[in-house]
């Protein structure tokens, strides 16, 4: 039985190392938030119809080349990353790992409706969806069937940035006032 499980377990671990090394940037170091060419992201999941919640994204730069990687912060569906640079990015992946005693971990991957360009450095939002089953699985077939995210209206864009402001004014560590300054300014956009 623990034969049987050991590659799950190695590649639960392998993405669990991914992730906590993704954080905050791309997988190669961290980003220094007082970057001014680096772009705050941020979108929402819902996953209330999903087999699990969410417990880590992956944005993905597909242009320019060469392409980059972000792990996200996610905090109850609300994923964000404020060292992302300019180009085409999507949600690439995302799933919940469970850890190492966990039963099971999820694994859900590309995501194009989620595209977002970034033309210069700011903030954007990639918007909030819902997880939708469009196929359930069986005991036959496994995993969770097939799916897709839909573009929902609640929870707006302003509600998900005066949660990331907490967010950053709670870190006192790494010193937010950029993307503190910048969605202070886009709040007032949004009245």
């Amino acid at each position: 039985m623990i034969k049987k499980r050991l590659p799950y377990i190695a590649a639960g671990l392998l993405i669990t190392m991914f992730v906590i090394n993704g954080c905050g940037g791309s997988s190669a170091k961290p980003s220094d938030p007082r970057d001014p060419t680096l772009s705050l992201v941020f979108g929402y999941i819902d996953m209330e119809d999903a087999p699990s919640s969410v417990g880590w994204v992956v944005i993905k730069q597909h242009k320019p080349k060469p392409q980059m990687e972000y792990g996200c912060e996610v905090d109850d569906g609300m994923f964000w990353n404020y060292g992302i640079r300019i180009g085409s990015h999507r949600v690439e992946r995302f799933g919940k790992i469970h850890g190492f005693l966990g039963n099971t971990d999820y694994y859900y991957s590309a995501i194009p409706d989620t595209q977002i360009r970034i033309k210069r450095p700011g903030i954007y939002f990639m918007g909030a969806y819902k997880y939708k089953v469009v196929k359930k699985s069986n005991w036959f077939t496994g995993g969770g069937g097939k799916f897709k995210l839909v573009r929902v209206k609640s929870p707006s864009e302003r509600k998900l940035l005066k949660k990331l402001l907490k967010e950053f004014k709670d870190d006192d560590e790494k010193k937010f006032y950029r993307q503190i300054r910048m969605i202070n300014k886009r709040l007032r956009k949004l009245r």
